[in-house]
């Protein structure tokens, strides 16, 4: 018998040519599209129902809007009220996407789950376990994006993507007539329409923003910030200060609606608190451990030391000071290709 497997399509190229490849290796396919808008999307509703028919495969449509606005949408509000800058893609993947992607797994009793995700999976005998690894094409991998899923739920991953480059999936979608469908690029944050984070949060949450002081590392003020919401750590433009060299935000400081700026040497750290952390391996992790560390997607890992300071915290120290570490990103760890966990900035220590 085939090996039954449910995908997640999204309307895109990327997950439209991951059916064609399981397709092509022999799997039974049953594609799955999440709807987490408000009101649902009827057009990319459409260009799924004809990418499914294209590739002659069953869909199941789901509307799971009020979970993304809850586990998503608010929590990405909350972060922002906070002084720290969330990373939604992770949280959707965890709790939206392969969460429901699992759960008609087990409805529909398929094999696999699989999406358009440009990262792989394998075993290593050693510790038992499943692990994800880099994709091939580097300038694309979202390994970063998926640190969250353990060996129990990667041993039932497919990522056909993961030995590909971008340039040889759009080859595929065009030979095989997948490119007509849509053209959309997926974007960080879908549910804010052109970036514009001052009218989503009034519009939506009523959230008008109050003025406050900008100071320096004494603590001097030194101008007017237009409400700390609109600032991230190692923003530089939008501070509207003359100063003799250019000035960046080192730190957010919410409970009493003051932002820090100072110039960018003060930008880099060695060191950092991290929460909810999840290790991939079966095994349980209580020593400290060597690993390449990435605090943000588009940033080169670095070197550094991960210790356990309490049940819930652990501390990273890197060998070199990183720039701009923000509360509220997530954090992964590497042995080289390969993900060994990853876990949310909670605090940034000065040295």
């Amino acid at each position: 018998m085939k090996k039954k497997v449910i995908v997640g399509l999204s309307g895109g190229v990327d997950s439209a040519v991951a059916v064609f490849l399981l397709k092509k290796d022999g799997y039974d396919v049953i594609g799955l599209y999440i709807d987490i808008n408000a009101k649902a999307d009827k057009k990319k509703l459409k260009a799924v129902e004809a990418i499914a028919k294209h590739l002659k495969i069953d869909l199941i449509v789901k509307r799971s809007y009020r979970a993304f606005k809850k586990d998503i949408i608010d929590k990405y509000v909350q972060c922002y009220l906070n002084a720290t800058t969330p990373n939604p893609c992770v949280r959707c993947n965890r709790l939206i996407k392969f969460k429901e992607l699992f759960l008609q797994q087990k409805k529909i009793k398929a094999d696999y789950v699989a999406t358009g995700h440009y990262a792989r999976v394998f075993y290593d005998k050693t510790e038992n376990s499943y692990f994800l690894k880099k994709a091939k094409d580097k300038s694309k991998d979202q390994s970063y994006f998926l640190y969250t899923l353990k060996s129990k739920e990667l041993s039932k991953a497919i990522f056909p993507l993961g030995k590909l480059t971008k340039k040889q999936v759009k080859l595929i979608a065009k030979k095989h007539g997948l490119d007509k469908f849509s053209k959309e690029e997926s974007q960080e944050v879908c549910f804010i329409p052109n970036k514009d984070h001052p009218l989503f949060f009034k519009k939506n949450y009523n959230i008008k923003p109050s003025k406050g002081d900008i100071v320096d590392a004494r603590g001097e003020k030194i101008g007017r910030h237009k409400g700390f919401i609109f600032y991230t750590v190692g923003q530089r433009k939008g501070l509207g200060i003359a100063y003799s060299e250019p000035l960046y935000v080192i730190k957010i400081d919410n409970k009493n609606n003051c932002i820090v700026a100072a110039p960018e040497k003060l930008l880099y750290n060695k060191k950092l608190i991290i929460d909810e952390v999840v290790f991939v391996s079966n095994g349980i992790i209580k020593k400290p451990i060597k690993a390449k560390v990435k605090i943000r997607y588009r940033h080169k890992e670095s070197s550094a030391i991960i210790s356990p300071i309490s049940k819930d915290n652990w501390e990273i120290n890197f060998i070199r000071a990183q720039r701009a570490i923000t509360p509220g990103q997530s954090v992964v760890f590497y042995d080289k290709d390969k993900v060994i966990g990853g876990g949310i900035i909670k605090e940034v220590c000065n040295d």
